[in-house]
């Protein structure tokens, strides 16, 4: 991959943009007073710019290597790839990072597993109707589910949902979830707890 570097703002450039688009851009980035356009190959441009090439790291595999396993109590969160780092003691749940948010890794998320764990060495889950308002990737439903509740979950956006009901099918829970709203579960309702995140 090459780049060719030019000094300005996206805005300031903008008709340089269109050149570049016109050459075969793949990309533009954005960066401390330059724009970097991406190509695949060097092409000839009427611009005043800098080519070099672009770092070949694969950022992915080393987002990847970085990934730590999340433990909050007795459960254990991992992605796909990391299933094997579950100590046998840990429930673990399979949760892939991707668009819809609750992977484990923001304190909110852990709150939330904590106050079920909470729950339900104080009031046991198990039967109990647990709905994971806000839902995301499920993470929470799916922690209340494996804890014995009956649990569900709600989300507005709609690419998170097939990613929840995704979720809760890698990890053998029967958990639905819903596009909508808190009010649009209301013939669901009543709910013995409900949880955000």
């Amino acid at each position: 991959m090459l780049i060719f570097e030019l000094n300005g703002t996206l805005e300031s450039l903008d008709v340089e943009s269109l050149a570049l688009w016109d050459a075969g851009c793949l990309g533009l980035e954005e960066t401390a007073r330059t724009v970097k356009a991406y190509f695949g190959s060097r092409v000839e441009l009427p611009l005043n710019g800098v080519w070099h090439e672009a770092d070949d790291t694969d950022w992915i595999l080393k987002w990847k290597a970085t990934l730590k396993p999340v433990t909050v109590g007795k459960f254990t969160i991992v992605p796909s790839w990391m299933t094997a780092s579950v100590a046998p003691e840990q429930i673990g749940l399979i949760i892939d990072p991707g668009m819809a948010f609750g992977t484990g890794h923001h304190a909110t998320t852990q709150f939330g597993i904590q106050a079920l764990q909470t729950l339900e060495l104080t009031h046991t889950l198990s039967g109990k109707k647990v709905l994971d308002v806000g839902a995301g990737t499920g993470l929470l439903a799916l922690v209340a589910a494996k804890l014995g509740a009956i649990a569900s979950g709600v989300d507005l956006d709609p690419i998170t949902v097939p990613i929840a009901r995704e979720n809760a099918q890698i990890n053998g829970l029967n958990v639905e979830f819903f596009e909508g709203i808190l009010s649009d579960m209301q013939d669901q309702m009543p709910y013995d707890v409900l949880v955000c995140n």
